[in-house]
C-alpha cells in the first residue's frame, strides 16, 4: 500500500476507454475502469449500495460513483447500479447483462471482481447523461477546449458507518478522472464557429442498437442471455447492430469538420498493453459515409456504420470486418454482422477487453483539405495520416496509445476480462542443467510488471499442486521490472548451494495486483563432468634445417580431446607435467608443470584442441621429454571439474641432434658421432641420418651406427673448399648446416714416387722416351734423303 494512503480509499487502477471528444450538443459520459477497493468492500450482487455491512470494522462498505460539472464545489449527481450479475441458483443466466445493454439512464455497472489479498479490483462501466455549460472563453478552438472531468468514486466512512458528503475526503474519496480531461466542443450555434468534426456517442434511441439502449458501451458476453427473440444469443458473442459509428458536422459551412470517410479498429488489451484484434481488424479498416450535419433519429439510422450487413444503396458503410488479399471476412466476423468476442480472445491469449476506436479523414466543406494538415489537435484532421494501417503490434506503447488519444472511442465489450496478470514464465536456463554457484535466470513476462524470483527452501519444498501457497513461496531471490520487449533477468547472488539441486519460480506484480506463479524451474549445481584428452591426436613441430636447427616460427604442440560441459561459460585448462612426476588426480606445481591453454567452450559434447607454446618444452629437456597431458573444466565460480582420467603419456621430443666432428680428421674422409640430448654423456644418435654437401655441390647420404658413428669418403677428384654436414634424427628434428674446410693435395708429375702410383708414373716416363727416340729417327732419315739427293 502506497505510503500515506488508507486501505478503505479506492484508486483507479487502469483506465481503459472513455469518451474524451464531447460536444456540449451531444454531451454523455462513457467510461470504463479498473477500480480498487478493499477486500469485501463492495457487493457486486446487491441490488443496490450500500447493501454489505462488516461489523467487525464497525464500517458500511460499498461504492458510490457521482459526477459533477465543475468539481468538488458543484452539486453531484449519483449515478444508479445495474446488476449485471443477476443469476439463477447461482449461475449468472445473462438477464443483468440485458439490463446493462437496454441502459438509458445514468448508470454504471460492475463487470468483473478480482481479489488480490487485501485488496478487490472492480472492473467498472459507466453510461451517463452530462450537460455540460458553455464556457466563456476559446469555444472556437480546433480540435475542441481541454477540459477536466469530475467522477468521484466514493467508499463507506468507517467512523460513521455511512458515505461522507464531503468529496475532500480524499481517504474515501477519489476522482477517477482527475488524469483523464475532454476535448469539449462547441455546438456551433450563436457566436461559436463549429471547431472539428464529431463521431456521435450515441444515447437514447439514437441510434436504435440491438437491446433498444446503449449495448455499444460495455457490452457484456461473458453468458448466454436473450436480448432479441426467443433464441439465445450464445457466450462471447456480440450479435448484429451491437456496435456503430457515424460522423457528423453540425454547420455545413465549417473548416476541417466534413468526414466522407474514416477508419476503425478493433483494439484489444494483452497483458494490459493495447494490441489490434487479429481475428477483427489487424489494420485500420475505411469506411464511407455521406457528409452528416444533423444528428436526428432517421438521420444517425440511415447514415451509421453499423455491425451488421450495409444496406444496398451503402455496401460500403460497414463495420464489418474483413481482411486479406480477397476482402474475406475475418475468422472472428461473421456474415450477419455478429463478433465472437470468446474466439478473438482465445485465439490471440487477450485479456478479454475490446474497444473501436474511429479517425476521421477530415476536409472543408469544399472537399479541400487547406489548413487542415497542421501537426497540432490532429485529432480534428487525419490522425491516422502517418500510420496509415493503424495500431500495429510491434508499434511502441508510446506510439499505440498516443494513436488511441488521437481517435475516438465509441464501441466497447467484454469476454471474461480480467485484470489478473498472466503468470511469467523461466525460460533459461533449460531444465535440470549444471549452473554457476551464483546463476543468472531470465523469461519472459508483461512489460512494465515487477517479477519477483523466489528459490526454494530447504524443508519448505514448492508443492505443484499448490505453487501460489505463500508458506512455499521461497527465499526472495530479486525483483526486476519487465522491459518493454517483455523480457527479465536476475541473478541470484545470494545461493550457497555448491552442489545438488535448486528448484525456482516467480511471480509478476503491476498495478498492486500479482499474477500466479510461474513454471518450476529446477538447476544443477557443481562442475562439469571432466573432459579427456586424446593421446592420438597430440601434434608436435620439429626443428627445421632452414632455421639453423631451431623451432621455425609459429611453431605450436596441438593437443585435442573431447569435453560435455554443462554449464555456459566454461573454461578448459589443459596441463602438461614430466611423465616422472605425474601422479593421477594430483597436480604438482612449480617450473614442472604449464598451463598448457585456457579456453571457453560452450556447453555440450564436442571436440576441442589448443595450442601450445613449444618453448615450454624445450627449456625442460634437461628433465626429460615425456610427457602427461590432462584437462580440467572450471566454471565462474572457481569450481573445478576432475582432471581427465587418461593418463596420455607422449614424448614431446623437438631437440635437434649435436653433431661432434672427430678432431683429427683423415685426409681423405668426414668423420664424427651425433649426440641426442639430453643424454650427452654418451653417443645416443644411432640411427640418425648425415647429409654432407660437397664443394662441388653433390651430396652424400649416410646413417650413424648403434654408437652413433658416422664416417664418409671424400670422392676423387673433389676440390678443396667448404663442405657441409647435417643430421636428421629419427623425430625429424634437423640440425643446422655444421662447415667443414676440405684440403685435398694437388697431384705431381715428378720422381720420386711410392707406391702404385710411382710405377705408374715410370711406365709412362718410359713410353714418353721411346716415342722422343723414334721421332728422332725419322728426323735423322728424311735429312740423309736430302744430302743424297
Amino acid at each position: 500500500m502506497p505510503q500515506g494512503e488508507t486501505i478503505y480509499k479506492p484508486v483507479l487502477t487502469k483506465m481503459l476507454a472513455y469518451n474524451r471528444h464531447i460536444d456540449i450538443a451531444n454531451d454523455e459520459i462513457r467510461m470504463d475502469f479498473v477500480l480498487r477497493v478493499a477486500h469485501g468492500q463492495v457487493d457486486v450482487s446487491a441490488p443496490q449500495f450500500c447493501a454489505k455491512n462488516v461489523s467487525a470494522s464497525g464500517r458500511s462498505c460499498g461504492l458510490q460513483l457521482k459526477y459533477s460539472y465543475y468539481g468538488n464545489s458543484g452539486l453531484p449527481t449519483s449515478l444508479g447500479y445495474v446488476n449485471t450479475k443477476t443469476s439463477t441458483n447461482g449461475k449468472p443466466d445473462g438477464t443483468g447483462a440485458v439490463a446493462w445493454s437496454k441502459n438509458r439512464d445514468n448508470k454504471y455497472t460492475i463487470q468483473s471482481v478480482d481479489e488480490s489479498g487485501e485488496y478487490d479490483y472492480l472492473t467498472i462501466s459507466i453510461e451517463a447523461d452530462i450537460s455540460y455549460a458553455f464556457l466563456p472563453n476559446d469555444q472556437n478552438a480546433l480540435g475542441g477546449v481541454p477540459t477536466q472531468q469530475y467522477v468521484y468514486a466514493i467508499v463507506g466512512n468507517e467512523t460513521n458507518n455511512g458515505f461522507t458528503s464531503d468529496l475532500n475526503d480524499t481517504a474515501h474519496v477519489t476522482n477517477v478522472a482527475a488524469d483523464y480531461p475532454i476535448q469539449l466542443y462547441s455546438n456551433c450555434a450563436g457566436n461559436y464557429s463549429c471547431n472539428g468534426p464529431r463521431s456521435f456517442v450515441g444515447w437514447d434511441g439514437y441510434p436504435s442498437l440491438v437491446g433498444g439502449g446503449q449495448a455499444n458501451w460495455g457490452m457484456s458476453t461473458n453468458t448466454s442471455r436473450r436480448l432479441l427473440g426467443p433464441r439465445p444469443i450464445e457466450e462471447g458473442i456480440a450479435p448484429p447492430k451491437s456496435f456503430f459509428t457515424s460522423w457528423y458536422h453540425p454547420s455545413s459551412s465549417s473548416s476541417c469538420s466534413q468526414v466522407t470517410s474514416y477508419y476503425f479498429q478493433w483494439l484489444g488489451l494483452k497483458d494490459g498493453v493495447w494490441v489490434p484484434v487479429n481475428d477483427l481488424t489487424p489494420q485500420a479498416q475505411q469506411v464511407q459515409q455521406s457528409p452528416m450535419s444533423a444528428v436526428a433519429a432517421g438521420t444517425v439510422q440511415s447514415q451509421a456504420a453499423f455491425n451488421d450487413v450495409a444496406p444496398a444503396n451503402a455496401s460500403k458503410r460497414t463495420l464489418i470486418a474483413k481482411q486479406g488479399s480477397s476482402g474475406g471476412l475475418s475468422p472472428a466476423q461473421a456474415a450477419d454482422g455478429s463478433i465472437n468476442f470468446k474466439k478473438a480472445k482465445e485465439d490471440q491469449g487477450l485479456d478479454g477487453y475490446f474497444k473501436l476506436v474511429t479517425w476521421p479523414q477530415t476536409t472543408n466543406a469544399d472537399g479541400s483539405q487547406d489548413g487542415c494538415s497542421t501537426s497540432e489537435n490532429k485529432d480534428i484532421y487525419n490522425p491516422l495520416s502517418d500510420h496509415p494501417n493503424g495500431v500495429q503490434q510491434d508499434m511502441s506503447v508510446e506510439a499505440a496509445d498516443a494513436l488511441i488519444k488521437n481517435g475516438w472511442t465509441i464501441d466497447t465489450a467484454y469476454y471474461k476480462y480480467s485484470v489478473s496478470l498472466h503468470a511469467p514464465a523461466i525460460d533459461t536456463p533449460a531444465d535440470n542443467v549444471h549452473v554457476s554457484k551464483h546463476p543468472v535466470l531470465s523469461g519472459t513476462g508483461t512489460p512494465g510488471a515487477e517479477v519477483k524470483l523466489y528459490a526454494e527452501v530447504a524443508g519448505q519444498p514448492i508443492d505443484p499442486a499448490d505453487p501460489n501457497s505463500s508458506t512455499t513461496a521461497g527465499r526472495l531471490v530479486g525483483s526486476v521490472v519487465v522491459s518493454p520487449d517483455g523480457r527479465w533477468s536476475i541473478q541470484d547472488n545470494d545461493n550457497q548451494l555448491t552442489s545438488g539441486t535448486q528448484r525456482y519460480h516467480a511471480i509478476q506484480c503491476k498495478d498492486g495486483i500479482d499474477s500466479s506463479f510461474s513454471n518450476i524451474l529446477a538447476v544443477v549445481f557443481g562442475p562439469s563432468p571432466a573432459p579427456t584428452v586424446a593421446a592420438s591426436s597430440i601434434s608436435i613441430p620439429h626443428t627445421k634445417r632452414e632455421y639453423g636447427g631451431e623451432l621455425a616460427p609459429a611453431s605450436k604442440v596441438k593437443v585435442t580431446g573431447t569435453a560435455a560441459p554443462v554449464k555456459a561459460g566454461d573454461k578448459l585448462e589443459v596441463y602438461a607435467t614430466h611423465a616422472t612426476q605425474s601422479t593421477i588426480g594430483v597436480l604438482p606445481t612449480g617450473d614442472d608443470v604449464i598451463s598448457a591453454c585456457t579456453q571457453v567452450i560452450a556447453p555440450g559434447r564436442q571436440t576441442w584442441s589448443c595450442d601450445i607454446d613449444p618453448s615450454f618444452f624445450l627449456r625442460q629437456v634437461s628433465s626429460g621429454d615425456t610427457y602427461v597431458f590432462r584437462a580440467r573444466l572450471v566454471d565462474s565460480d572457481g569450481q573445478y571439474s576432475d582432471f581427465s582420467v587418461d593418463q596420455t603419456l607422449v614424448r614431446v621430443d623437438m631437440t635437434p641432434p649435436r653433431i661432434v666432428l672427430d678432431q683429427k680428421l683423415p685426409k681423405d674422409k668426414i668423420s664424427g658421432k651425433i649426440y641426442n640430448p639430453p643424454a650427452e654423456d654418451s653417443a645416443s644418435g644411432a640411427g640418425t641420418a648425415i647429409t654432407v654437401l660437397w664443394p662441388d655441390r653433390t651430396v652424400t647420404e649416410i646413417v650413424a651406427d648403434n654408437s652413433g658413428n658416422w664416417s664418409v669418403d671424400i670422392p676423387e677428384g673433389m676440390p678443396s673448399g667448404e663442405a657441409k654436414v647435417a643430421a636428421d634424427d629419427a623425430a625429424g628434428n634437423q640440425t643446422g648446416w655444421l662447415s667443414v674446410m676440405l684440403n685435398v693435395p694437388e697431384n705431381h708429375q715428378a720422381l720420386p714416387f711410392t707406391g702404385g702410383r710411382r710405377w705408374c708414373a715410370m711406365i709412362l716416363a718410359g713410353v714418353f722416351l721411346v716415342a722422343y727416340i723414334l721421332a728422332c729417327f725419322c728426323r735423322s732419315r728424311r735429312y740423309n734423303r736430302k744430302v743424297r739427293t
